[in-house]
Protein backbone atom coordinates (compact mmCIF):
# COMPACT_ATOMS: atom_id res chain seq x y z
CA UNK A 1 0.00 0.00 0.00
CA UNK A 2 1.37 3.35 -0.94
CA UNK A 3 1.93 5.40 1.90
CA UNK A 4 0.34 8.81 2.06
CA UNK A 5 2.20 11.86 1.22
CA UNK A 6 2.23 15.16 3.29
CA UNK A 7 3.32 16.08 6.66
CA UNK A 8 2.18 14.18 9.46
CA UNK A 9 1.99 15.54 13.22
CA UNK A 10 3.44 12.96 15.45
CA UNK A 11 0.85 11.32 18.83
CA UNK A 12 2.75 13.60 21.09
CA UNK A 13 2.29 16.92 19.32
CA UNK A 14 -1.18 15.95 18.46
CA UNK A 15 -2.17 15.77 22.59
CA UNK A 16 0.17 18.75 23.28
CA UNK A 17 -2.17 20.72 21.23
CA UNK A 18 -5.41 19.60 22.70
CA UNK A 19 -4.25 19.89 26.19
CA UNK A 20 -3.10 23.41 25.81
CA UNK A 21 -6.44 24.25 24.16
CA UNK A 22 -8.17 23.01 27.12
CA UNK A 23 -6.00 24.61 29.69
CA UNK A 24 -6.90 27.65 27.99
CA UNK A 25 -10.57 27.59 28.12
CA UNK A 26 -10.40 26.16 31.97
CA UNK A 27 -8.14 29.17 32.95
CA UNK A 28 -10.82 31.62 30.82
CA UNK A 29 -13.99 29.98 32.90
CA UNK A 30 -11.83 30.15 36.35
CA UNK A 31 -10.62 33.83 35.92
CA UNK A 32 -14.36 34.52 34.69
CA UNK A 33 -15.81 32.44 37.67
CA UNK A 34 -13.67 34.53 40.07
CA UNK A 35 -14.54 37.78 38.37
CA UNK A 36 -18.12 36.81 39.23
CA UNK A 37 -17.55 35.44 42.33
CA UNK A 38 -15.32 38.41 43.23
CA UNK A 39 -18.19 40.98 42.71
CA UNK A 40 -20.65 38.89 44.79
CA UNK A 41 -17.99 39.35 47.61
CA UNK A 42 -17.89 43.03 47.18
CA UNK A 43 -21.80 43.27 47.44
CA UNK A 44 -21.99 40.68 50.65
CA UNK A 45 -19.41 42.72 52.09
CA UNK A 46 -21.78 46.28 50.73
CA UNK A 47 -24.70 44.62 53.15
CA UNK A 48 -22.30 43.31 56.05
CA UNK A 49 -21.38 47.42 56.04
CA UNK A 50 -24.93 48.39 56.28
CA UNK A 51 -25.83 46.07 58.72
CA UNK A 52 -23.09 47.34 60.77
CA UNK A 53 -24.33 50.49 60.74
CA UNK A 54 -27.54 50.03 61.87
CA UNK A 55 -25.93 47.78 64.88
CA UNK A 56 -27.23 44.28 63.22
CA UNK A 57 -24.23 42.57 64.26
CA UNK A 58 -25.27 39.47 64.09
CA UNK A 59 -26.16 40.05 60.36
CA UNK A 60 -22.92 42.05 59.75
CA UNK A 61 -21.08 38.67 60.53
CA UNK A 62 -23.66 36.45 58.16
CA UNK A 63 -22.42 38.96 55.63
CA UNK A 64 -19.22 39.18 56.03
CA UNK A 65 -18.78 35.40 56.39
CA UNK A 66 -20.69 34.94 52.78
CA UNK A 67 -17.99 38.05 51.06
CA UNK A 68 -15.13 36.02 52.79
CA UNK A 69 -16.54 32.57 51.39
CA UNK A 70 -16.82 34.15 48.17
CA UNK A 71 -13.01 35.30 48.23
CA UNK A 72 -10.69 34.11 50.57
CA UNK A 73 -8.63 36.97 50.55
CA UNK A 74 -10.89 39.53 51.30
CA UNK A 75 -8.91 41.02 54.30
CA UNK A 76 -11.18 44.33 54.78
CA UNK A 77 -14.07 41.52 55.35
CA UNK A 78 -11.88 39.43 57.96
CA UNK A 79 -11.38 43.26 59.36
CA UNK A 80 -14.80 44.48 59.41
CA UNK A 81 -16.00 40.66 60.63
CA UNK A 82 -13.50 41.12 63.74
CA UNK A 83 -14.85 44.69 64.35
CA UNK A 84 -18.75 43.12 64.48
CA UNK A 85 -17.27 40.23 67.08
CA UNK A 86 -15.68 43.21 69.04
CA UNK A 87 -19.44 44.91 69.27
CA UNK A 88 -20.29 41.48 71.19
CA UNK A 89 -17.43 41.26 72.94
CA UNK A 90 -16.48 37.94 71.51
CA UNK A 91 -12.81 38.53 71.89
CA UNK A 92 -11.14 35.72 70.31
CA UNK A 93 -12.92 35.39 67.74
CA UNK A 94 -12.28 39.25 67.04
CA UNK A 95 -8.38 38.58 67.30
CA UNK A 96 -8.60 35.56 65.08
CA UNK A 97 -10.13 37.67 62.42
CA UNK A 98 -7.95 40.79 62.57
CA UNK A 99 -5.04 37.81 62.48
CA UNK A 100 -5.84 36.80 59.05
CA UNK A 101 -6.78 40.26 57.96
CA UNK A 102 -3.38 41.44 58.83
CA UNK A 103 -2.06 37.81 57.06
CA UNK A 104 -3.67 39.02 54.30
CA UNK A 105 -2.64 42.54 54.25
CA UNK A 106 0.70 43.31 55.62
CA UNK A 107 0.65 47.12 57.14
CA UNK A 108 -2.73 46.68 57.96
CA UNK A 109 -2.67 50.11 60.41
CA UNK A 110 -6.01 49.70 61.46
CA UNK A 111 -6.34 45.84 62.12
CA UNK A 112 -2.75 46.37 64.67
CA UNK A 113 -4.83 49.03 66.42
CA UNK A 114 -7.93 47.08 67.43
CA UNK A 115 -6.32 43.93 67.76
CA UNK A 116 -4.41 45.94 70.77
CA UNK A 117 -7.65 46.91 71.53
CA UNK A 118 -8.90 43.37 72.15
CA UNK A 119 -5.98 42.55 73.60
CA UNK A 120 -7.09 44.57 76.10
CA UNK A 121 -9.82 43.31 77.15
CA UNK A 122 -8.37 39.88 77.50
CA UNK A 123 -5.77 41.11 79.68
CA UNK A 124 -2.38 40.87 77.25
CA UNK A 125 -1.46 43.97 78.00
CA UNK A 126 1.72 43.01 76.34
CA UNK A 127 0.40 41.98 73.03
CA UNK A 128 -1.70 45.11 73.03
CA UNK A 129 1.47 47.53 73.58
CA UNK A 130 3.23 45.48 70.92
CA UNK A 131 0.03 45.75 68.56
CA UNK A 132 -0.47 49.82 69.83
CA UNK A 133 3.90 50.43 68.60
CA UNK A 134 2.92 48.76 65.07
CA UNK A 135 0.53 50.73 64.54
CA UNK A 136 1.96 53.47 65.32
CA UNK A 137 5.23 52.52 63.68
CA UNK A 138 3.17 52.08 60.27
CA UNK A 139 0.83 55.30 60.80
CA UNK A 140 2.77 58.14 62.26
CA UNK A 141 -0.13 60.27 62.05
CA UNK A 142 -2.35 57.75 63.41
CA UNK A 143 -3.80 59.52 66.84
CA UNK A 144 -6.40 56.85 67.43
CA UNK A 145 -3.78 54.08 67.95
CA UNK A 146 -1.23 56.95 70.25
CA UNK A 147 -4.41 57.79 72.21
CA UNK A 148 -4.84 53.74 73.11
CA UNK A 149 -1.27 53.15 73.46
CA UNK A 150 -0.79 56.68 76.13
CA UNK A 151 -4.23 55.76 77.73
CA UNK A 152 -2.83 51.68 78.39
CA UNK A 153 0.45 53.31 79.58
CA UNK A 154 -1.43 55.31 81.79
CA UNK A 155 -4.00 53.56 83.52
CA UNK A 156 -3.59 49.37 83.08
CA UNK A 157 -4.27 47.43 86.01
CA UNK A 158 -1.53 45.95 85.91
CA UNK A 159 1.17 48.29 87.39
CA UNK A 160 4.14 46.37 85.33
CA UNK A 161 2.60 47.82 82.58
CA UNK A 162 2.59 51.72 83.35
CA UNK A 163 4.87 54.68 82.35
CA UNK A 164 3.60 57.47 83.35
CA UNK A 165 6.22 60.20 81.81
CA UNK A 166 6.08 58.21 78.29
CA UNK A 167 2.51 58.16 78.32
CA UNK A 168 2.00 62.05 78.61
CA UNK A 169 4.82 61.95 75.63
CA UNK A 170 2.75 59.91 73.70
CA UNK A 171 -0.80 61.30 74.50
CA UNK A 172 0.54 64.88 74.13
CA UNK A 173 1.20 63.61 70.51
CA UNK A 174 -2.34 62.24 70.30
CA UNK A 175 -3.86 65.21 70.79
CA UNK A 176 -1.27 67.41 68.68
CA UNK A 177 -2.31 65.17 66.13
CA UNK A 178 -5.93 66.31 66.65
CA UNK A 179 -5.04 69.91 67.21
CA UNK A 180 -6.49 69.23 70.93
CA UNK A 181 -10.01 68.81 69.29
CA UNK A 182 -10.69 65.17 70.44
CA UNK A 183 -12.03 65.83 74.35
CA UNK A 184 -11.42 62.32 75.23
CA UNK A 185 -8.11 62.35 74.26
CA UNK A 186 -7.68 64.98 76.77
CA UNK A 187 -8.77 63.38 79.50
CA UNK A 188 -6.22 60.43 78.13
CA UNK A 189 -3.84 63.11 79.00
CA UNK A 190 -5.25 64.08 82.24
CA UNK A 191 -4.46 60.48 83.57
CA UNK A 192 -1.09 60.49 82.47
CA UNK A 193 -0.15 63.34 84.02
CA UNK A 194 -1.66 62.08 87.25
CA UNK A 195 0.37 58.59 86.95
CA UNK A 196 3.69 60.89 86.17
CA UNK A 197 3.02 62.76 89.39
CA UNK A 198 2.00 65.88 87.88
CA UNK A 199 -1.52 66.56 89.07
CA UNK A 200 -1.34 70.29 88.86
CA UNK A 201 -1.80 69.50 84.74
CA UNK A 202 -3.88 66.69 85.42
CA UNK A 203 -6.48 68.79 86.87
CA UNK A 204 -6.24 71.24 84.41
CA UNK A 205 -6.80 68.87 81.34
CA UNK A 206 -9.96 66.96 83.62
CA UNK A 207 -11.54 70.08 83.79
CA UNK A 208 -11.12 70.85 79.98
CA UNK A 209 -12.56 67.58 79.93
CA UNK A 210 -15.90 68.28 81.50
CA UNK A 211 -15.90 71.29 79.96
CA UNK A 212 -16.50 70.02 76.60
CA UNK A 213 -19.82 68.19 75.23
CA UNK A 214 -18.51 64.52 74.91
CA UNK A 215 -20.04 63.10 77.80
CA UNK A 216 -23.19 64.75 76.38
CA UNK A 217 -22.81 63.16 72.93
CA UNK A 218 -20.71 60.35 73.74
CA UNK A 219 -22.97 58.48 77.14
CA UNK A 220 -21.67 55.00 76.83
CA UNK A 221 -18.71 55.59 76.82
CA UNK A 222 -18.01 57.63 79.99
CA UNK A 223 -20.21 59.37 82.29
CA UNK A 224 -19.83 62.54 84.18
CA UNK A 225 -19.99 60.59 87.63
CA UNK A 226 -16.83 59.05 86.17
CA UNK A 227 -15.47 62.03 85.24
CA UNK A 228 -15.78 63.76 88.50
CA UNK A 229 -14.30 61.08 90.13
CA UNK A 230 -11.41 61.02 88.18
CA UNK A 231 -10.81 64.70 88.96
CA UNK A 232 -11.65 64.02 92.66
CA UNK A 233 -8.79 61.74 92.59
CA UNK A 234 -6.05 63.96 90.71
CA UNK A 235 -7.31 66.77 93.71
CA UNK A 236 -6.16 64.64 96.11
CA UNK A 237 -3.10 63.64 94.25
CA UNK A 238 -3.73 60.55 93.22
CA UNK A 239 -3.73 58.49 89.96
CA UNK A 240 -6.58 57.14 87.93
CA UNK A 241 -6.45 53.15 87.37
CA UNK A 242 -9.03 50.98 85.73
CA UNK A 243 -9.81 47.63 86.79
CA UNK A 244 -9.01 44.22 84.86
CA UNK A 245 -11.72 43.50 82.44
Amino acid sequence: MASKSGPRSSPPAQRLTATLSWLGLFLFLLLAGQGCGNKQSDRAFARGMDAGRRHDYDLAIAEFTEAIRLNLNNSPAYYQRANAYRHKNDWDRAIADYNEAIRLKSGYVDAYNNRGFAYVQEGDYARAIADFNMAIRLGRTNAVAYNNLARLLAVCPDANFRNGKKAVEIATGACVLSEWKTPDWIDTLAAACAEAGDFDNAVKWENKYLESDYLKSNPSNDTLEKARQRLSLYEQKMPYHEEKP
